[in-house]
């Protein structure tokens, strides 16, 4: 499974436990949303509940002993040799400490929790003798805990006081979790549960630690020490894990863990560091022990000791091994990748069936590889003086103590490299494809041959008084070796029939590293898939991911390439289809199996993470579109490109759905071009559909809602239903044809990052004809509706904001506008203006209105009367409505009239100060309207577009909304420059539709229409009147 686990409240022991992650929970009075927290999250919350904590309700139940508290210091005090104590709880609190006072140090008390509750250990625990903890829900020792004991057991399966008196230390039951972050010094410690895992530091100078996972385990003990540890019965999900350090110089380390069945891979692996050199000539053992029926042991991290041991079904050898003996063996499928150390006297690689080795051996007396398939790709093989080195078989294949290869493929990467009176040989009983480059000193021996066929085009170089043996049934002498591709190919590390090697596909990154995907590989379970990152120069394995479960099919959706150079992995069906989704580098890969360490996951069967697909980014990043999370609510994860996201999906790192189906990402999302981009969820909340907008750099969070989308207000709405339209200056249009009640809706949407390349040059006339057109700014803000040729509204329009129309030729009103803004409510400007709507076209109850035209020749007022002084020679551009003196005024850029009576003409006292050189005449005399050149600035906004059609947050302050770009919709048109503001006060800016009247408005053939393109088919609301 993915080897993640988390606290969850039981509700039927009434109690927090710990469990796997898969679990489903509910707190007390009301459901757990995020099912699935690692075990990281569950020691917050068990801090939070025992940071003032000490054991309660114990009762000896054989033996003798007392307990007695003081302040924050418990003490027992060990009678008899052997103490059995039971506890309601056993908790310590991170300023508690417990001590046991013992007979002797060979004294055990055994400590057995009979209530609901994990043991969460913060503080100190100290004993003189040997303390075993028995808690079937769970044992933390949390950061900060100290303990110093004797001896340590602590194990989630219990012991009967019968087996324990007759010190037949036999555990079995609950395979729960042990976790350990604190520091743990003593004789020996044992963690036994169905799920161990260091995380702290383990220190047993002399002594031996164990962490062993399964559901029924046997420790053998002689005098005061541990000296074994045997699984007798795997469990599900069984992982033994280190993450941190553990020591034990002189002593023996053991990580052990057995599978329920063959279906689930047991895990052991090491990420950390294991210690275990030699003390005063005793030397220390490392044995990480995997099942070899259906196990896979890692190490990723670092193991020195005198001795290390390492087997399983399969093994992933990525990190370093240094010892004086080193063993890998696998029954299955051995695999070191490029970069990976093996360095020690005596080392011996054996990968039972497969063998692929990449980065270095080094073998100072002896070196082995063996396997029946053998493969050197960009390995490192080296050993010293009179040292030998063995791949596939021994000297003409008669060594004893290796068996024979059947295949050895040796790629021209590859180097072998032995001292003077080196010993060397390749050998397969098969075929042997040699491509390397070996070398020996003096006096050495190199053999490279097969008792079948030996495929020559590598070299081979040795030293005075030193023999070279070719002797094959079949030689063939190939000096290019480009001409004979299986060695040469990116090989499959664990090949299999049914294994598909490649079949998820082969993508090359912008470095000529490759990747491989396969589905159906086989080396970390049946069908649990694995994606192999190679070195496309020398075809050295640079990584492994694997699943850990039969049919996890890893890689099975595919490859995603990153902008920076890097990759994300899709895996859909992984662990029976919560999804997975894990990001690589391009440089270093991902090696091991996949969990919630290194990948995003999903919590629930069914989840499908990332089965809606990967989105890179501009900007390198990512984002993952899950529309089927958690009962079909969706979640889409922005990911960093430059180290990924992992962890169980949840609204805390992901923006998600809050009812089922809402399927939040559903509908796709949709990059801009400035690198950020647009969440489609058009079946959210009962089919009222939102658009949601994130940040390329930090992506969105949290649930869908009008505070952070743009989204329908009744059920079928389908808000951004039609798709989204992106535009060249990284702004976006939403097309909604079925909203309110199939009236449509085109909503021009700015990137709040880039609200100031809002407006267009488009060469368009525009025809608006609104229902209503609400501008839902809530705070008097201005929105700028601006064509290059003519604008006409043609139904009564009412806005709550300022409102600006600008047109380059006309502006006509086929109906009246109404704002209810202060200030410069209404401002039209054009060359000419056509009132057909009567004397009360414009109502400005609380502000005022004012038309700008070249001269009053060029209006048509149809009765409209300012009732205060015309303004002349003032533009729109040169004069803003600041400089233009209070009422409601026609403005023109014409010099005023002169009369042709003799009367000299006087000149109206302006009713405000001019505030520039360029202050406008006022004429109190003129009815008239004028023209217009004048667009305001747009002021970016870090917030989101969001709000409720109708109720949309809409253009911004001093944001202009370009009617000549709008693409249409069914039958109307909404604005929204995303000034941040919610759409919870209900505004909306709605229009019955943009109608283009220009001639030659075709894609591609207007000078400076950018948003529309050669290809793109433009919607019904945007249409060629002629």
């Amino acid at each position: 499974m993915n080897h993640a686990y988390s606290l969850i409240w039981n509700q039927a022991a009434n109690a927090w436990v710990v469990a796997p992650e898969t679990a489903r929970a509910h707190r007390k009075g009301g459901k757990l949303k995020a099912a699935a927290v690692v075990v990281a999250s569950a020691v917050i919350a068990l801090n939070a509940l025992n940071a003032h904590a000490l054991p309660t309700g114990g009762q000896v139940s054989s033996g003798s002993g007392t307990i007695s508290q003081s302040g924050s210091t418990m003490t027992v005090n060990q009678g008899t040799q052997n103490l059995s104590v039971n506890w309601n709880s056993f908790n310590i609190g991170a300023t508690e400490t417990v001590n046991y006072v013992q007979p002797n140090r060979s004294a055990i008390a055994l400590n057995r929790v009979l209530g609901s509750d994990p043991s969460a250990i913060y503080g100190k625990l100290n004993a003189n003798g040997q303390v075993f903890l028995v808690n079937p829900n769970g044992i933390l020792f949390g950061k900060g805990a100290q303990v110093n004991v004797g001896g340590l057991v602590a194990s989630t399966q219990n012991i009967s006081d019968t087996d324990f008196l007759n010190r037949n230390f036999h555990f079995a039951g609950t395979a729960g979790s042990v976790v350990n972050q604190g520091a743990i010094n003593a004789n020996y410690v044992a963690l036994l549960g169905g799920q161990v895992s260091n995380q702290g530091t383990i220190t047993a100078k002399l002594g031996t630690v164990a962490l062993a996972a399964g559901s029924d385990i046997t420790l053998d003990f002689a005098g005061d020490g541990l000296i074994g540890v045997q699984v007798n019965q795997g469990t599900l999900n069984a992982l033994a894990e280190n993450k941190q350090l553990i020591q034990a110089d002189g002593g023996t380390v053991v990580l052990t863990a057995k599978a329920a069945n063959s279906l689930i891979s047991a895990v052991v692996n090491n990420s950390g560091v294991i210690e275990a050199a030699s003390v005063a000539n005793q030397g220390g053992t490392i044995k990480l022990l995997g099942d070899t029926s259906a196990g896979i042991a890692q190490n990723s991290g670092s193991l020195n000791g005198s001795e290390v041991n390492v087997s399983a079904r399969s093994v992933l050898q990525t990190g370093t091994v240094s010892a004086d003996t080193a063993n890998l063996a696998a029954s299955f499928a051995l695999i070191q990748t490029d970069g990976a150390s093996v360095s020690a006297n005596s080392v011996r690689m054996d990968g039972g069936e497969h063998s692929f080795i990449s980065g270095t051996l080094k073998g100072a007396n002896d070196l082995t590889v063996a396997g029946q398939t053998i493969t050197l790709a960009g390995a490192a093989l080296a050993t010293g003086e009179n040292g030998s080195i063995r791949v596939g078989g021994g000297a003409h294949g008669q060594d004893t103590d290796i068996a024979n290869a059947q295949t050895v493929a040796v790629n021209g990467a590859t180097t072998i490299t032995g001292g003077d009176g080196a010993h060397v040989t390749v050998w397969s009983d098969g075929t042997t494809n040699y491509f390397g480059n070996t070398s020996a000193g003096k006096n050495s021996f190199v053999e490279v041959s097969s008792k079948g066929t030996l495929n020559l085009g590598g070299t081979v170089s040795v030293g005075d008084g030193s023999q070279i043996l070719y002797d094959p049934a079949n030689l063939v002498i190939d000096a290019s070796p480009t001409s004979s591709m299986f060695y040469l190919d990116l090989a499959d590390p664990s090949a299999a029939a049914g294994n598909q090697h490649g079949s998820g596909g082969v993508t090359e990154l912008s470095n000529g590293n490759i990747v491989v995907s396969s589905p159906q590989d086989n080396f970390g379970a049946s069908g649990a898939g694995a994606v192999y990152l190679y070195n496309g120069r020398t075809g050295a394995l640079i990584s492994t991911l694997t699943g850990s479960n039969a049919n996890d099919a890893v890689g099975s959706n595919g490859i995603t390439t990153l902008a920076n150079g890097n990759y994300v992995v899709d895996s859909a069906s992984w662990n029976g289809n919560m999804g997975a989704v894990t990001w690589g580098s391009g440089t270093s890969g991902v090696s091991g199996v996949v969990s919630s360490s290194n990948s995003l996951v999903g919590s629930t069967a069914g989840d499908y993470i990332g089965a809606y697909g990967i989105t890179a980014l501009a900007h390198g990043n990512y984002v993952v579109d899950s529309a089927r999370w958690n009962g079909n609510m969706g979640a889409v994860t922005w990911g960093s490109g430059t180290s990924g996201v992992s962890g169980t999906v949840s609204s805390a790192n992901s923006l998600v759905g809050s009812n089922a189906n809402d399927f939040v990402g559903n509908r796709g999302i949709t990059t801009l071009a400035n690198g950020n981009y647009v969440v489609d969820s058009g079946s959210w909340n009962g089919n009222r559909g939102a658009v949601t907008w994130g940040s390329g750099t930090s992506g969105v969070s949290g649930t869908v809602s009008s505070a952070n989308s743009l989204v329908g207000s009744n059920a079928n709405d389908s808000v951004g239903s039609n798709g989204i339209t992106t535009l060249a200056n990284g702004n976006y249009v939403v097309a909604s044809p079925s909203y309110n009640n199939s009236q449509g809706a085109v909503w021009l949407v700015a990137d709040p990052s880039n609200l100031g390349t809002l407006a267009s040059n488009s060469a368009a006339d525009v025809t608006v004809s609104p229902a209503q057109l609400a501008v839902a700014d809530g705070n008097g803000s201005s929105v700028t509706l601006q064509a290059t040729n003519d604008i006409t509204v043609n139904s009564a329009v009412t806005v709550a904001g300022n409102l600006n129309l600008v047109a380059g030729n006309t502006v006509t009103l086929n109906a009246g506008l109404t704002s209810t803004a202060s200030g410069d409510a209404l401002v039209l400007a054009g060359t000419n203006f056509v009132n057909n709507a009567g004397a009360a076209a414009l109502s400005t109850p609380n502000g005022r209105w004012l038309v700008y035209t070249a001269s009053p020749g060029s209006n048509a007022a149809g009765g409209l009367t300012s009732g205060d002084a015309d303004v002349f020679g003032a533009t729109f551009t040169t004069n803003a409505p600041s400089t233009i003196s209070s009422g409601n005024h026609f403005i023109y850029a014409s010099a005023a009239p002169v009369t042709s009576t003799p009367t000299p003409v006087s000149t109206p006292t302006p009713t405000s100060t001019p505030t520039s050189s360029n202050a406008p005449r006022q004429d109190s005399n003129s009815g008239y309207a004028g023209a217009l050149a004048w667009v305001q600035t747009l002021v970016p906004s870090a917030s989101p577009v969001s709000g409720t059609a109708p109720g949309l947050a809409s253009a911004g302050a001093g944001s202009v909304v370009t009617a000549g770009i709008f693409p249409g919709g069914d039958d109307s048109a909404k604005s929204d420059a995303g000034n941040g503001k919610s759409g919870a006060d209900g505004k909306s800016l709605t229009a019955a539709g943009l109608v283009n009247t220009a001639s030659n408005l075709v894609p591609g053939s207007v000078p400076g229409l950018t948003v529309i393109e050669t290809g793109i088919r433009l919607p019904e609301g945007l249409r060629n009147s002629n």
